[in-house]
């Protein structure tokens, strides 16, 4: 992937120099080698800290709603139109199970020279996103498993991928491959990374099988 020098030298001008840089934060997410830090919880300040040339970002402040608690996904990456390394927090359910009321928007962190943030709308659709909620970033998307939680039964749930594109900051969805499907999972369906593509795969034990599906090309 195209990066630029500016990028990774995470805006030189303003950037500082450390022995220890994760001294108190997280390592949240990483990206084309730079790692977005964080400090407090869920997320207070957010960092960009280049290992390879020991260079960090000053420390911004990140505004995180609480109605989410720590059930939130969130994903970084680089936005090769703008040149820019953003970072999306959102909550990992469409609505509250209680009342379903409707969350409020996600919120899309910019590094750079003048760092900011804004507040997207969240997708429309039904969600709860699988997993610890960590992001997997493909061609200028950060991606999550999810399911629609609306289903009265686990075999009757439809699986599919959350995407977030970081150019138009928009939220998305992709169907996954229709799989035999029994009332008795042996895992939760996963997503990953092989080889820079995503990687589905689902195993079931009522007819003793495993489904495996490569996305060659994103979208």
């Amino acid at each position: 992937m195209h990066c630029s020098l500016q990028s990774l030298d995470l805006y030189r001008q303003q950037s500082t120099f450390v022995s220890h840089p994760a001294d108190g934060k997280f390592i949240r997410e990483s990206c084309n080698g730079l790692l977005c830090l964080s400090e407090g919880f869920p997320f207070e300040t957010l960092t960009l800290f280049n290992p390879s040339t020991r260079s960090v970002s000053p420390s911004v402040p990140f505004e995180c709603s609480d109605e989410c608690g720590d059930l939130v996904f969130r994903g970084f990456g680089y936005d090769i139109l703008h040149d820019q390394y953003k970072f999306v927090m959102g909550c990992r359910a469409s609505s509250l199970r209680t009342d379903f009321k409707v969350r409020s928007g996600a919120i899309v962190f910019t590094f750079g020279a003048n760092p900011c943030w804004k507040t997207v709308d969240h997708p429309v659709f039904p969600y709860h996103v699988a997993d610890k909620g960590d992001g997997i970033f493909v061609s200028g998307t950060p991606n999550w498993l999810v399911y629609d939680s609306t289903g009265t039964r686990d075999y009757e749930t439809e699986w599919f991928v959350l995407t977030f594109d970081l150019k138009t900051e928009s939220f998305g969805r992709m169907c996954l491959p229709i799989v035999a499907r029994c009332s008795d999972y042996t895992q939760v369906p996963q997503l990953s990374l092989r080889n820079n593509c995503l990687f589905y795969s689902v195993c079931t034990t009522c007819i003793l099988f495993c489904t495996f599906w490569i996305m060659t090309e994103h979208g």
